[in-house]
């Protein structure tokens, strides 16, 4: 699917950036007028630094110490409103990736976080390169939009994967209302999250993933994301051949990465992948072959629209290759414990989970987009719930009840297969 529109569906949360640079903040300066609705500086740092103890370290499963810059960049939301931070993750003064920070103290805390490097490199470029009466917005999860003023004109361009900007100016302008409601009703119950004060991780952190998470589909070659050759994270609907797969193939990849996994990990689906090795060559002629049976539609829903046509198409691909693979088609409320405990079911029977985030009968038009879920972790002190997801051949981490409390405006879906 077309990233913009993924970002679109999975939230609808489109901010602006009044900073055009990444200046330091004093850390007694209060980021906003109302520092009765807002978390300042320090507690956003804490956040950020308990999150960094009890989750982005432990994961890496090495005893590196990390730190976030001091410097918050603060995206605000379309009735000017400080809504979000953008943190830099470094490594001995090195920024490796990015977190992003509910700026609310009824907020979400940390809502996503990404170690591609690449990715927080385009974003600071972007900045440092915004004219005057230019701005940034952000939008959930992982999409970076400028917002340009030409004369009388405004308009919005996405930052791709490769540097490139493309114009979504009409579609942002047409979905301003229903942003700015969506982002009222998120917050109308919401409760004050707690600021940590220790950042002793805890020793009651709850974690389930498929084995060797940290390498899922470990396909090797050149990564336009990032722009070199290194070990990506699943496959990349870009890479198909054909612009039907490019634009709507995120659910044959998705299919194409639990098929790799199984054929590696669980006796009985080795024919499920037939290569010996996981080149980038290899992995596409893969996905291609998964293609023919896990084929994206050209109807008034396009690409696979829901979670029945994701299963009937790839049980079929997989009957090709002899193997009788069956979906867990559990009935699941969206709500976060029965979502949890269908997750970490399937992990715990080392089956990738497929993540389908889908439109809402209020706004039809929108895309779908599909994702690989490899990781469940729970931090049992706050609650906290995130999961890890192979996107666009790139590992992220998301709030898991950040996405589920946007249920009446989106549907989910999970599936996994034995």
């Amino acid at each position: 699917m077309k990233k913009f529109l993924v970002s679109l569906l999975l939230c609808l949360i489109l901010v602006f950036s009044t900073t055009v640079g990444f200046a330091a903040s004093n850390s007694n300066q209060d980021l906003s007028a109302d520092n009765n609705k807002f978390l300042t500086q320090d507690e956003v740092l804490k956040l950020a630094e308990y999150d960094l103890a009890t989750y982005v370290i432990p994961e890496l499963n090495n005893n590196i110490k990390l730190q976030v810059d001091r410097s918050l960049i603060e995206l605000k939301d379309v009735n000017e409103n400080k809504y979000v931070y953008l943190l830099s993750i470094q490594d001995e003064g090195r920024n490796i990736g990015y977190m992003i920070i509910d700026a609310r103290k009824n907020g979400y805390g940390v809502i996503e976080r990404s170690l591609n490097n690449n990715e927080f490199s385009l974003i600071r470029m972007n900045f440092s390169e915004l004219k005057s009466g230019d701005s940034m917005l952000y939008m959930f999860p992982s999409l970076f939009i400028v917002k340009e003023k030409i004369g009388d004109n405004i308009n919005y361009k996405q930052i791709k994967e490769n540097g490139e900007k493309k114009d979504i100016t009409n579609f942002i302008n047409a979905r301003k209302n229903d942003i700015k409601e969506s982002i009222n009703e998120l917050y109308k119950n919401r409760s004050n999250i707690r600021i940590p004060t220790s950042l002793n991780a805890t020793s009651q952190n709850e974690s389930v993933s498929v084995l060797d998470e940290p390498n899922f589909v470990p396909v090797y070659g050149y990564d336009e994301n990032v722009g070199y050759v290194h070990q990506m994270y699943g496959g990349n609907q870009i890479w198909f051949s054909e612009k039907l797969g490019q634009d709507e193939g995120c659910g044959t990849v998705a299919a194409a990465n639990i098929a790799y996994y199984l054929a590696k990990y669980r006796y009985g689906y080795e024919n499920l992948y037939k290569y010996s090795d996981i080149t980038k060559d290899n992995f596409i002629k893969h996905m291609e072959e998964v293609y023919k049976y896990v084929t994206p539609s050209t109807s008034v829903l396009p690409g696979i629209p829901s979670k029945s046509d994701l299963v009937i198409k790839f049980e079929s691909f997989a009957k090709s290759r002899g193997v009788n693979l069956k979906a867990d088609l559990s009935d699941i409320p969206h709500s976060i414990e029965p979502v949890s405990t269908y997750i970490k079911a399937g992990l715990s029977k080392n089956s990738p989970v497929a993540f389908l985030m889908n439109y809402n009968s209020k706004y039809p038009e929108f895309n779908f987009h599909w994702m690989t879920i490899t990781k469940y972790f729970r931090n049992v002190t706050t609650d906290e719930r995130d999961i890890a997801v192979s996107s666009w051949a790139t590992r992220y981490s998301l709030n898991l009840k950040y996405i589920l409390d946007y249920d009446q405006y989106l549907s989910v879906a999970f599936v996994y297969f034995e």
